[in-house]
């Protein structure tokens, strides 16, 4: 945890989801402090809370990375499923279309849950969107929108999930190298 990459409150903020681009994932009660699930992930670089107490991480380029990687908050480190994605980096839980958006190096994945009540659960890719300009980095939802944020190596990007459009961000588009974009829910300010 020497690169904490990636911390998303969950639960209402009782626990937070922390991902390490040095090897670690971790899910921490708050305010004990307590790791109540972990997992070794390659250059992990976002990870995300899924439906029944699943975790979905994003492991980066390294020799044992660039795939998606499934956990299960009962069996810490150990992992329940797998799929390639070359330069795997962002992780979004989509509760109302009920699927997982990934955000990789030149693709944007949507994937359905699969087998979720047994003891095997899956992700099964539906869609492949390809991005506009590579070096997909960050993923992060617009709150009250169809919009997810999308950043590359060159643009800032919003990606309508009904439509499956992508358009330069009205504000950021044209920045280049933008790691992170987030939006407050309540008042829209943007970081």
């Amino acid at each position: 945890f020497k690169t904490t990459d990636d911390c998303k409150p969950v639960d209402g903020g009782s626990r937070v989801l922390i991902s390490s681009s040095s090897g670690g994932c971790a899910l921490v009660a708050r305010p004990s402090g307590r790791a109540v699930w972990y997992a070794r992930v390659p250059n992990a670089h976002s990870v995300e809370m899924l439906p029944r107490d699943r975790i979905v991480t994003a492991a980066s380029t390294h020799a044992k990375g660039n795939r998606l990687m499934l956990f299960d908050v009962a069996r810490p480190d150990q992992l329940v499923w797998e799929a390639p994605l070359y330069s795997a980096h962002g992780v979004v839980w989509d509760a109302e279309r009920r699927c997982l958006w990934a955000l990789g190096f030149k693709e944007l994945q949507c994937y359905e849950l699969e087998d979720w009540d047994s003891d095997k659960p899956a992700l099964t890719m539906k869609a492949s969107y390809t991005l506009p300009s590579t070096g997909g980095h960050d993923l992060q939802p617009q709150p009250k929108s169809s919009d997810l944020i999308l950043t590359t190596g060159w643009f800032v990007y919003l990606f309508d999930r009904d439509k499956h459009t992508f358009r330069l961000h009205p504000e950021l588009g044209k920045r280049a190298d933008v790691k992170s974009v987030c939006v407050h829910p309540r008042t829209g300010q943007t970081v």
